[in-house]
């Protein structure tokens, strides 16, 4: 006996598509069947171009980091101007004997040319300073430096009384002798 073979039906491809749509929505209800969005009207504005959004986004991004280099400037500037501001220790000035305002010698790193002398305005010309290494004065640089006599020609630079810290001195810029000047109740000299 011969068997039988089935036919295979053969269907129109419209209606293939159509039953596995259906197929896929009713596995996948997530799935829906794309709709195609209608086209905009261009005469009424209502539709965006991707092109008008592009460079949209590229002006919003220009506009920020403008605003961004700009902020950062001024930050920078800021600090640049403000940072390490001099402040005088009164208790330190109230203590020294004398407060200068002198350039450290190049030949020698002890010794002071004092310029000017701020509580008594005495002359005092070069003196030798003992703990002036200690205090990491620069040659050739100007500072104003509280000093207490040590003996006959020698002075030291005033403690604080942070014993523990090197002894402070100051670099001779305007705002420092105008604290200074404030501290010792008088007018700055010129």
């Amino acid at each position: 006996m011969a068997r039988r073979t089935p036919k295979s039906r053969k269907t129109h491809p419209a209606a293939t598509a159509q039953r596995s749509q259906r197929s896929a929505t009713a596995t996948h209800p997530r799935h829906e069947p794309a709709v195609a969005a209608p086209p905009a009207d261009v005469g009424s504005g209502q539709g965006v171009d991707s092109g008008d959004r592009v460079l949209h986004a590229r002006l919003v991004l220009l506009i920020a980091a403008g605003i961004s280099a700009v902020w950062g400037a001024c930050l920078a500037g800021l600090a640049l101007l403000t940072a390490n501001p001099v402040t005088l220790n009164p208790a330190q000035i109230d203590a020294a004997d004398y407060v200068v305002t002198a350039i450290v010698s190049s030949e020698r790193p002890d010794e002071i040319v004092v310029e000017t002398e701020w509580k008594r305005g005495r002359e005092l010309g070069t003196i030798l300073v003992e703990n002036l290494k200690e205090a990491k004065a620069v040659s050739g640089e100007r500072y104003l430096i509280p000093l207490t006599r040590a003996g006959r020609d020698r002075y030291r630079v005033t403690e604080t009384l942070q014993a523990e810290l090197p002894p402070l001195i100051y670099p001779a810029v305007p705002e420092a002798e105008r604290q200074l000047a404030a501290l010792l109740g008088q007018a700055r000299p010129e």
